[in-house]
């Protein structure tokens, strides 16, 4: 039951943080898709655990990120969201653009257990996350969980409404 379920977003932390530690070496800045982001997170976790709405006000947003390392530490994120209350499946992100960067603000629920090492792991995904200009901010909101990622926009916006 809920061992097996909080094992298993143990183990995928723990993956991409290796995954992170052989990969960031070669790493590099590039315009990416951070709605196609969010999709190839959405889709390496369990679809019928996480319901994503997405609320935006410009559809699309490139930022400046390694575009697999943007997945792993929103992987990383979103099991950390899950892992706070294993009930959840529904998380709301917003978009909104800010001159040069973008803000998302992520809502999960009520924080039902505290994970021992979220503090160490949010610190360590913001140290990573400095090179690209961006940063993470874990918050409460009435009880609730809300994190904040920034990310640079990419100079080059390519449209993407072909692809």
């Amino acid at each position: 039951g809920k061992s097996i379920l909080r094992n298993r977003y143990n183990t995928q932390e723990l993956s991409q943080l290796v995954y992170l530690g052989q990969y960031l070496g070669s790493s590099s800045a590039q315009a990416v898709g951070l709605l196609e982001a969010f999709e190839k997170a959405l889709a390496s976790l369990n679809a019928e655990e996480h319901k994503v709405s997405i609320d935006r006000n410009k559809p699309l947003v490139d930022v400046l990120a390694d575009k697999n390392v943007l997945i792993a530490i929103l992987i990383m994120v979103l099991c950390l969201m899950k892992l706070e209350n294993l009930k959840n499946k529904n998380y709301f992100i917003s978009l909104r653009r800010r001159g040069s960067y973008v803000s998302i603000k992520l809502k999960g629920s009520k924080i039902t257990s505290e994970v021992g090492y979220r503090k160490d792991l949010s610190d360590f995904i913001n140290t990573i996350m400095v090179p690209f200009g961006g940063s993470l901010d874990w918050g409460i909101n009435q009880g609730e969980r809300v994190v904040f990622i920034r990310l640079h926009l990419s100079s080059q916006m390519p449209l993407r409404y072909n692809e």
